[in-house]
């Protein structure tokens, strides 16, 4: 990585998912929580998995997996809930493993716009390549508009 591109470099807290890393912008990060209380809620689409109470506030919590198209697991557990926030929403993302901190160069873009990736749910803005794997870059703003307006 030459001088130049360490500066423009990033970081994202990415949640390992099916050999991919989905990356979230640190500024839309509120924080994680280990093995939160999930409670079911009736009537919610198949990616939600309930509600959690963070701080008292009840916030809908998606299994990253579900919202990505992926095949719920046989057990999904509840490691990690990282919780986003953008704008006036704020949801719950659930992971089946620990997030990472990954940096992001812009000279190892290999997609921007990434609409084939995108799902229903979730909007990849940019795909990038790192020593760690690949990242896709997430749309926070956009996927918390998508989550709100397809409940």
């Amino acid at each position: 990585m030459t001088d130049k591109s360490a500066e423009n470099s990033f970081e994202l807290l990415c949640l390992p998912l099916d050999g991919a890393y989905y990356g979230f912008p640190l500024d839309v990060i509120t924080e994680t929580l280990q093995r939160v209380q999930i409670t079911p809620f009736p009537c919610l689409p198949p990616h939600y998995c309930g509600v959690c109470n963070r701080k008292g506030s009840i916030l809908p919590v998606v299994s990253l997996r579900r919202m990505t198209g992926g095949a719920q697991a046989a057990d999904e557990g509840h490691p990690v809930t990282v919780i986003v926030k953008c704008g006036a929403y704020e949801c719950g993302f659930l992971t089946e493993t620990q997030p990472v901190l990954l940096t992001v160069s812009p000279d190892r873009l290999v997609r921007e716009a990434a609409d084939e990736l995108s799902g229903p749910l979730c909007v990849v803005d940019a795909v990038y390549a790192t020593d760690s794997g690949v990242v896709l870059a997430v749309d926070a703003a956009a996927t918390l508009e998508r989550l709100v307006v397809n409940r």
